[in-house]
């Protein structure tokens, strides 16, 4: 079975993420505007993406190219 890709907007240090991981579900991306959540982020989920920049900056950005 093919597991569900998440987009974690407003991650923080990953909770919710940590709650999608524990369902079965990939953590591809997550974005937190904050630099010290942000890397706090990356330590717990090193095979994801991490984008430290506002959510909407980053959808301005990424949104086209990620459908």
């Amino acid at each position: 079975m093919k597991k569900i890709k998440v987009l974690d907007l407003y991650a923080g240090c990953g909770g919710l993420s940590l709650g999608f991981k524990n369902s079965g579900y990939n953590i591809e991306t997550a974005v937190e505007i904050d630099k010290w959540a942000s890397e706090t982020l990356q330590k717990n989920f090193p095979k994801s993406e991490v984008f430290t920049c506002s959510a909407n900056e980053f959808l301005k950005k990424n949104l086209k190219s990620m459908m």
